[in-house]
């Protein structure tokens, strides 16, 4: 069975894509009203399972969350002024459980703004290390964990801003396709670390594969 792991699903838009690429699909959204929302469009498909909770590394129940006045900029690490934020007390699932529960990744997205580089090297250190995998990079770490820690040697980018013009099925924060079906060839490492120089890090997504 091909499971699919969108960590940080938002508004659930990737989803119906993901359907097409796996048996089942774990929707993880923290935001309590984009996981009411995400439940509602799919509450007729069993192939999706939405945990509406924060992913963490501990062992604690709750957790604060920062949701923003631009509900794509929530999350566990606020970046700006607090009053661009309201704090909810959230119930929270340890990410190396929460894949216990559900069964063996065969592409896991994480994109969970600012939290990403803590849940990949806790996932990798933990050897859980899929086939397909994403991070949302802020900081040349994620890159660093995946070659480093995961042993992945083969890598693409995507440019966030630039998904819904290469990929026109996909809308506007969409992390658009994985794997073999994003555009052009599988990079190198050193190839990779090359085009980061020029792309920059401010919204791009490293995919990684080892296969």
């Amino acid at each position: 069975m091909k499971i699919i792991y969108d960590f940080g699903a938002h508004n659930g838009n990737d989803i119906p894509y993901y359907l097409t690429k796996a048996d089942k699909v774990i929707a993880v959204e923290a935001n309590p009203e984009l996981a009411q929302k995400i439940k509602q469009k799919f509450q007729n498909d069993p192939r999706v399972i939405v945990e509406e909770c924060a992913l963490v590394i501990t062992r604690q129940e709750t957790v604060n969350f920062y949701v923003h006045k631009d509900d794509t900029r929530s999350g566990l690490d606020p970046k700006e002024n607090l009053s661009n934020y309201e704090i909810k007390e959230l119930p929270t699932k340890n990410v190396i459980d929460l894949i216990m529960e559900h069964g063996k990744p065969h592409f896991i997205k994480i994109d969970i703004e600012y939290f990403d580089h803590i849940i990949l090297e806790y996932l990798l250190e933990n050897n859980i290390k899929p086939p397909y995998i994403s991070v949302e990079a802020h900081t040349i770490e994620v890159f660093c964990l995946l070659v480093v820690l995961g042993k992945y040697n083969k890598f693409k980018l995507i440019e966030g801003a630039k998904v819904p013009e290469v990929y026109p099925e996909f809308k506007a924060h969409c992390a658009g396709p994985f794997g073999e079906d994003i555009q052009g060839e599988w990079l190198t490492k050193d190839d990779l670390f090359k085009e980061l120089t020029k792309t920059g890090l401010d919204w791009v997504d490293i995919h990684a594969t080892y296969l």
